[in-house]
C-alpha cells in the first residue's frame, strides 16, 4: 500500500516506525491506518516537464536548470530528451537502438553500459491508460484497487 519494499518495512520497524506492523511468514502486515511519513522527495517537486523545458531553454545548463528545478540532473537530461530539446551521441545511438527493437538490456549489452546508463538516456515512456484491452497486471491492480474501496 505505501509503495516500499519488504526489507524497508523491516529497517522501519527496526527503528521503532510502523508500530502495527506484524510479519506473517515472508509478509508483512500493516494496520492501513498506521500513518506512514515518507521522508523521500517526491520525484520531480511538483515541476511539470515544460517547466523543465523552459528553464533549461533560459539557462542552457542542466546543472543550473537541475538547481532551479530542485531535480536530478539525470532527470533534466531525461526529460530534455523526452522533449526532443537534447541529444548526445550517446543519447542517438540509445534512440536509434531502441528504434529497432532491442530492448534496454539488448542495448545495454551492445554498448557495453549499464541498463540503468540506458534507461537515463531513454525518453519517458507513457502507457496507455483505461485501454479497453489492459495487460494483466494492469487488471490486477484495477481489481485491488476496487478491493480498497469497498
Amino acid at each position: 500500500m505505501h509503495g516500499v519494499t519488504p526489507s524497508t518495512v523491516r529497517q522501519k520497524v527496526l527503528r521503532g516506525g510502523f508500530t502495527t506492523a506484524q510479519k506473517i511468514g515472508r509478509n508483512w502486515l500493516i494496520d492501513k491506518n498506521e500513518p506512514y511519513n515518507d521522508k523521500r522527495e517526491s520525484e520531480m517537486h511538483g515541476t511539470s516537464m515544460d517547466d523543465v523545458l523552459n528553464a533549461y531553454n533560459k539557462t542552457g545548463s542542466i546543472k543550473e536548470t537541475s538547481r532551479i528545478c530542485k531535480i536530478s540532473e539525470q532527470k533534466v537530461r531525461k526529460v530534455l530528451i523526452t522533449k526532443n530539446a537534447y541529444s548526445t551521441p550517446l543519447s542517438d545511438k540509445i534512440s536509434s537502438l531502441s528504434d529497432r527493437g532491442l530492448t534496454p538490456l539488448e542495448i545495454s549489452k551492445k554498448l557495453n553500459i549499464s541498463r540503468a546508463a540506458v534507461n537515463s538516456y531513454m525518453p519517458y515512456a507513457k502507457g496507455v491508460y483505461n485501454s479497453a484491452n489492459p495487460t494483466e497486471n494492469a487488471q490486477r491492480i484495477r481489481k485491488s484497487r476496487d478491493r480498497l474501496k469497498r
